[in-house]
């Protein structure tokens, strides 16, 4: 019997989540047949272009973030 292992990477106010799916066997119906090999998937945020300037780790001038 396989196990399936399900991972996730990323933040959920950044850039894009990536999941990733172990353990699914080969055949299995989806866009296509799968291979027998990890299935990964990213989700981008849509969002993020809005926070990309807020969040960053170097600090911003206050003009430009009242801007957005």
């Amino acid at each position: 019997m396989s196990r399936l292992r399900w991972l996730t990477a990323g933040e959920s106010h950044g850039p894009a989540l990536v999941a990733t799916l172990e353990g699914l066997p080969a055949g299995v119906p989806g866009h296509g047949l799968s291979l027998g090999s990890p299935v990964a998937i990213m989700v981008g945020n849509t969002e993020w272009p809005k926070w990309e300037k807020v969040m960053a780790a170097d600090p911003v001038d206050e003009a430009e973030l009242a801007e957005l």
